[in-house]
């Protein structure tokens, strides 16, 4: 399995870091040029993850074509006010056999629409699979979020299931979008 996180603020470096540590292949999306030649030259995301250094399962990534090119799961965590517009920018480079998988939270100001509306609203070929409100096996909160298969999903939910095996995190996935079956 591959993966891409796309925003490499505090939220995507951390995941990228815990996703490396987990020996999954992931490409860290930094948008900023300055922030990417120090991640990319000493390994560490000085202004965003100060004092940790990222294990060689992750790579650095300014082009946001070649961060999205042959990977399995794309996460994207940047702020909700500039969802849509990196949507958009990723639109042209996805595959029908990747995932996205939203990890923002939050709503988009100018028309209060949650992520995963801007998510439709910009993938419009996409199908939603959102996360299954409940108490997960570990005896999270009912008001959490835990990520369930979906019989509309076929194969992906054990790569998830991979990506999350550590007790470490519990996931709260807010969107998960494939391309719809042809």
């Amino acid at each position: 399995m591959k993966a891409s996180v796309i925003g490499g603020g505090s939220w995507g470096s951390a995941f990228a870091l815990y996703l490396g540590r987990q020996k999954i292949k992931t490409k860290l999306w930094i948008r900023e040029p300055d922030i990417f030649e120090t991640a990319w030259k000493e390994g560490e995301n000085k202004v965003f993850l100060p004092g940790f250094f990222f294990p060689p399962e992750v790579t650095f990534h300014h082009d946001l074509q070649e961060a999205l090119a042959a990977t399995d799961l794309i996460f994207v965590a940047v702020p909700s006010e500039f969802c849509r517009k990196t949507y958009s920018d990723m639109a042209p480079f996805l595959s029908r056999d990747q995932v996205v998988i939203s990890l923002t939270k939050g709503i988009e100001k100018k028309t209060l629409m949650r992520m995963s509306e801007v998510m439709t609203d910009v993938f419009k070929p996409f199908f939603p699979v959102p996360a299954s409100p409940g108490k997960s096996p570990r005896g999270i909160p009912p008001h959490s979020s835990s990520l369930r298969p979906s019989p509309t999903w076929p194969g992906r939910s054990s790569i998830l299931s991979r990506a999350f095996r550590s007790g470490f995190i519990q996931a709260a996935i807010l969107s998960v979008w494939n391309w719809p079956a042809l």
